[in-house]
């Protein structure tokens, strides 16, 4: 098992939502944003974008623990966030780091530890994303690869702990930023489109060396994560 060694503090993490209904749209809308100055944390909703309204549309609406958040309150809608987290002194903390590849010995700040894990609750649609805008030479990160249960039928030989390779998409009829992950030139899935963009510069500055890490999930809906480093 890879364990990431490395934590890169992110800078700035995407509050991220989609729809709990999977009648509706599975697409990860951008609502939100944190990001880290000094000893601040600053917040503010993306209500002027298009997928905000998109998220409004699709059922999104601004709550936090029975009160609707605001940019002047960024601390307590953190809070809210990091309770998503265990308690480090809980017995089987160190299983949960397992979970996402996180080495127990590492320092990792609550900031870090929401983009490392995702943060993720199946009751609300809710996710935070790290945009890699804080990247550099060393960083390890370990992703779900997005749309692998579509592909994963198309896979053949070894697939568990193999090399995999990222590339970018400019053609992508969906979206010119996409950047799809390949094995042995079979595509097995996708980046998240919320950090697709970085990771398109990422991939024009350093050598990223990725393997396909996990495979879990149902035999009719797999869910595949990618550890890579950038060197």
């Amino acid at each position: 098992m890879r364990l990431i060694t490395k934590i890169c503090e992110p800078s700035k993490l995407i509050l991220a939502w989609k729809p709990v209904d999977t009648r509706k749209s599975r697409r990860h809308f951008p609502v939100g944003i944190f990001e880290r100055q000094r000893d601040k944390i600053l917040f503010r909703w993306l209500s002027d974008t298009e997928d905000f309204s998109l998220a409004l549309n699709e059922g999104f609406d601004v709550l936090f623990g029975n009160d609707r958040g605001n940019s002047s309150e960024p601390q307590r809608i953190f809070d809210v966030l990091s309770k998503r987290l265990p308690r480090r002194d809980r017995p089987d903390y160190e299983k949960y780091l397992a979970q996402f590849r996180i080495n127990p010995d590492v320092n990792i700040s609550t900031f870090a530890m929401l983009g490392y894990t995702e943060a993720r609750l199946a009751s609300d649609g809710y996710s935070i994303i790290d945009t890699l805008e804080s990247a550099s030479k060393g960083c390890q990160y370990f992703h779900e690869v997005v749309g692998y249960h579509y592909y994963a039928k198309n896979l053949t030989g070894q697939i568990l702990h193999s090399q995999v390779e990222f590339r970018h998409e400019p053609q992508n009829k969906y979206d010119p930023n996409a950047v799809g992950i390949f094995l042995r030139n079979q595509l097995c899935g996708y980046v998240n489109r919320l950090r697709a963009p970085m990771l398109n510069q990422i991939l024009k500055n350093y050598t990223v060396t990725a393997y396909l890490e996990s495979i879990n999930g149902s035999k009719d809906k797999p869910v595949a994560h990618v550890f890579f480093e950038l060197e």
